[in-house]
Order: structure tokens, then sequence, then C-alpha cells
């Protein structure tokens, strides 16, 4: 009876010890994670790296500076799909929207959708709609005044309709090219351009990738555009230009516009709101909050065993802190990735992608910092690219409308038509050019960092692998 007493008194004080042993460990380790987060937090701050809303959040703007106030009463007059009222706005953008891929592309179009769009654009009600943009890109500055303590639930401007009126005005610059009216139809996309460099100045990373989709659209438009000019003297087709030189102050303009959206600081910034206002605001509400916090980013419901969730959020704290360590140190790594050409980090990015860094232990870490932003990064240089050979090709047509021939190498448009000729992001080398015909081959080489001699990426979907980022022009 003896030894039956003794041996249940130590299965009792073994599991008691370890449940003690284990309180004592999670203890330390909560004080010894505590002290390394309030370091690495100190070295960031050194770093110069915000850690507060404060730090970022765009200034005040005086409404009458401000373009924001304009476009969003521009989108308020973009009527809902489901509103039956008729409108030539609606009506345009239904024929925009049904041409899919190529929506933009009025040569694409058929007779009758040429016809009415044409109908369309000239309305009062679109003819108002685009003075108010207009008006727009002419503020100096854009601020939605968000509520940037919302952290991930932050309401930003509707970026769909930020595309969905871009696409209109690349409709818009297609029928006044075709009408012969070039110099107002490249001032339509130079509007379009100043209204998506403004959002740049809001720092949010899906803001910034909405921006590159809505330089894609003018950029396809703009290359259309002057790719149907004739040169004087030359037969037209019957949806090209009228034969017109193209306008060199606008061309110019257009240029010197293109190369402000290159600018790698909107990016940068973007960075360092999703680390405060989406990483960090997490890992602050998991640490210091209740169970109800991990519940909604796993987008679990609290019925489920709350007791047990809370006794696992109480354990694992500790190790939540060791996880918020392993992100606060790996997105500045990230972020470096943004401050730095291309070119220099491809192969970095390749060998030692982030994801291989993270210990399986920090599994938020692994959410947050997914493939997704070294795919970003990527898709920055492919943006920058498709700007550059833009650029450059614009040049190149004013050097032929004022020399009569293409030049032999690129290097010749500087510094009368550009300042300076930009080389391809993927390699650091100059764009790959040569004269095709009466025309000419441009193009960067890509992701794929391969030479596929000029061969062209789809302006919609997916991007083959072997392919070049390319302006082909006829003449």
């Amino acid at each position: 009876m003896q030894t039956f007493k003794k041996i249940m008194k130590w299965i009792g004080i073994v599991p008691g010890a370890l449940v003690l042993i284990v309180i004592v460990v999670r203890i330390i380790l909560d004080i010894v994670f505590g002290i390394e987060l309030r370091a690495t937090l100190r070295e960031l701050k050194a770093q110069g790296r915000p850690l507060t809303y404060a730090e970022f959040v765009p200034p005040p703007v005086p409404d009458t500076d401000n373009a924001a106030l304009l476009m969003k009463e521009a989108m308020e007059l973009i009527p809902a799909q489901t509103n039956s009222a008729p409108s030539a706005l609606k009506s345009l953008m239904a024929i925009i929207e049904t041409n899919a891929i190529v929506c933009t592309d009025i040569t694409s179009w058929t007779d009758a959708q040429r016809e009415e769009g044409a109908r369309l654009i000239q309305s009062n009600e679109v003819k108002e709609w685009y003075t108010l943009l207009e008006k727009a890109a002419q503020r100096p500055h854009f601020n939605n005044n968000l509520d940037w303590s919302r952290g991930p639930d932050i309401k930003l401007m509707n970026l769909g309709l930020c595309r969905r009126m871009l696409r209109v005005l690349a409709v818009k610059a297609g029928f006044e090219g075709q009408g012969g009216n070039l110099d107002q139809a490249m001032d339509n996309i130079l509007t379009g351009l100043k209204l998506s460099n403004k959002l740049g100045e809001e720092p949010a990373l899906v803001t910034q990738l909405a921006r590159v989709a809505c330089d894609l659209i003018l950029i396809g438009e703009l290359e259309r555009l002057v790719d149907a000019i004739p040169r004087s003297g030359e037969a037209s087709s019957p949806l090209s230009t009228s034969a017109l030189d193209i306008p060199a102050e606008p061309t110019r303009a257009l240029i010197a516009e293109l190369a402000l959206h290159t600018d790698m600081m909107p990016w940068r910034k973007s960075m360092d709101v999703d680390r405060v206002g989406v990483g960090m605001w997490i890992f602050d509400h998991l640490i210091s909050g209740s169970p109800v916090a991990m519940y909604e980013f796993l987008s679990l419901s609290p019925d489920i065993c709350p007791r047990l969730m809370a006794w696992t959020f109480v354990v694992i704290r500790p190790v939540l802190k060791k996880d918020y360590i392993v992100y606060l140190k790996l997105v500045p790594e990230i972020q470096r990735r943004f401050e730095i050409p291309y070119y220099q980090i491809a192969d970095i990015m390749k060998q030692k992608p982030i994801e291989e860094r993270i210990p399986s232990y920090a599994m938020f870490s692994r959410i947050l910092l997914s493939p997704s932003y070294e795919k970003v990064r990527e898709r920055v240089a492919v943006h920058q690219a498709e700007v550059e050979v833009c650029r450059v090709g614009l040049a190149l047509k004013l050097f032929k409308q004022k020399s009569g021939a293409y030049p032999d190498v690129p290097d010749k448009l500087a510094p009368e038509f550009m300042e300076s000729v930009p080389v391809d992001p993927f390699t650091g080398k100059p764009l790959v050019y040569r004269k095709a015909g009466d025309g000419f081959l441009l193009y960067s080489l890509g992701p794929n960092l391969k030479d596929d001699s000029g061969k062209p990426r789809s302006r919609s979907g997916q991007a083959a692998e072997d392919t070049d980022i390319v302006w082909k022009c006829e003449k």
C-alpha cells in the first residue's frame, strides 16, 4: 500500500514538475525574446526605418491642390453596372470591356463599335468628365486622407475604377489620333500618365501595383498611336491617323513625364507602410492583444475551443516574439532590393530567396513574407523596362523626323531628345536596338535575361518565358 501511495505521489509530482518547467522556460524565453525584440526595434530606428504611422502618413494637402478629390468626383460620375439609366460614359465603358484583352485598341473593334464609340467620345457627358480628369492632372498633390491606423483594414481608393478611367482616356486618344488630332491625342495620354503617377503619392503597395497597370494601358496605346502615324507624303490606312509628323513638343513632354515613372521612392515608401501598417500591426495585436486577434488573422471562429486557443496563445507568445524578430530583420533586406538596380540583385534573389531563410517556427513571417515581394520586385523591373523602351522609342521617332533616318546607335539621342539614354533594367547594358527595314526593333531582355530576338510579350495575362519587352516599329 505504501508503495502504491509513493507511485501515485510521483505520478502527481512529475507532471506538476513538467508544467512548472514549461512555465519557467516560457517566462525566461518571453523575457529574452522581449529584450531581443526591443533591441531589433531600436536598431531599425537607428537605421531610419519608420516604426509608427506618424512617420509615413502623407502630410495634409489643401483641397485646391489635391488631385484625389477631383479623381473621386470623376469616379462618382461612373454609373454602376446595375444602373439601368442611360449614360454615354456607361455605354462607352461597356464597349471597352466587351473587347476584353484588347479593350483600348480601337483598330480591333467592329465597325459598329467604332462608330458608336466615336459618337460617345464627343458627347457632352464624356467631355465634361474628361475636363474633370484634366483638372485633376494639373493639381500638384494627391492625398486620400486615409486612416492608416486601421492597418490591413485600411480603405483605399477604388483602384479598379482608376484603371477603367484610364482605359477611357486611352480610347479617347485612339479616336483623336484616328481623326488626325495628334496633339490632343497625346495630351490625353499625358493626362492619363500624370494621373497614374499621382498614385505614387499614396504609400500602399497595392496602389503602386495599380499604378503599374495604369501605365501599361497608356504606354500600349501611345505606342499604337505613334506607330499609326505615316510620315508626311505617305498614304494612310482607313484606321491610321492622317499623314502628319509626330508632334514634337507633346512627344518631348511625354518623354519627360515617363522619366518620372521609374522613380523607386514610391516603392520604398510602400514597403515601409507594408511593414508598419500590415506586418507590425498584426504582430503587435497578436502579442499584446487578446486571442481574438489570432482568430481574426487565421479567419477562425472564436467559438472553436476558446479556452484551448487562449491557453495556446499564452504558451506561444514567446515564439510570436521570436517570429516578430525574424520578420523585422528580413523586411529591411527585402527593402534594400528595392533600393538598388534590379540587375545588381537578380542573381542574389534567385540564389538566396528570402523564403528559404525563414525558420520553420516563424509561421506568421512565412505568411507575410511570401514570394510575392520578390515577384513584385521583378514586376517593378518589367515596368521600368516598359517605360524606358517607350521613352527611347519616342526619342527615335523624333530623331528620324528631324534627320530623315533612324540613328545607327541610340547614344545619338542624347542630349537633344532625352537627357541620357537609359540602360536595360535587367542587364545594366544598353537596350537592344537595330534598324529593321524602314523602322526599328528596340527591346529589353526581360526577366529571363536571355535575348529572344525581340519576341514580344503579351500585353495581358502571364508573359511567356521566352520573350522580350519590345517595341517593333514598322516605319
